[in-house]
Order: C-alpha cells, then structure tokens, then sequence
C-alpha cells in the first residue's frame, strides 16, 4: 500500500510539474471495450488480467486508479521500465476506454 501510495504521489507530481498539466477529468470512455483494449495492448502481462498487479510486475491499477492525467503521462513517457505506448500504439479514445475499464473493476475481500 505504502508502495502505491508513493508511485502514485511521484506520478502526480510529474504530472502537475514536469509537462505543466493540470488536475482534469477523465474523459468518457468506454469500458467494455477498455477491457479489450487493456488484454489486446498486453497490460495484462505486467498488471494482471484486472489491474490488480503483482508482487514484481506493474503497480496496481484498480480498484481506485491514479488520477487520468498521471495516467496518461505514465503511458506517455513512463517513469519505470514500462514500455512507452505513444498516440500511434495506443490512441487517446483507447488510453480513455482503459482508464474507463479500470474505474469499474470493484473491491474485493483480497483486494481491498
């Protein structure tokens, strides 16, 4: 948790600061094909089939994702050694179904 909590605030702040953007909403997107989007593009391989992550793979996505900007900036030019996924590889309206999909994945017991 502690983890997360530090990736994201690092994230945060690379996103208000560093490319100058500011706090947005998300845009609307579409989940049921975010869901497609999320296992065709790979994330799966590194954040698990539902954004829960894994012990030596991706942080955890979901539930509650990082704010949208973060989320974009991540994809964008990533802080780590995840593949960068530019406007060609993943469009915007794929990066906001994504982001959609992830926003519905409930809590669970082992995931609180």
């Amino acid at each position: 948790m502690r983890r997360r909590m530090f990736f994201t605030a690092g994230l945060v702040g690379l996103s208000l600061f560093s490319s100058g953007a500011r706090a947005q909403p998300s845009p609307t997107g579409d989940p049921v094909r975010g869901a497609r989007d999320f296992q065709e593009t790979g994330c799966y391989a590194c954040h698990g089939t539902v954004g829960h992550g894994g012990a030596w793979q991706g942080p955890k996505l979901a539930p509650d994702p990082i704010p949208y900007a973060a989320f974009v900036l991540q994809l964008r030019r990533p802080a780590r050694s995840m593949p960068r996924y530019s406007a060609k590889v993943l469009s915007d309206a794929e990066v906001a179904n994504i982001y959609a999909y992830l926003q519905t994945i409930p809590r669970t017991k082992s995931n609180p």
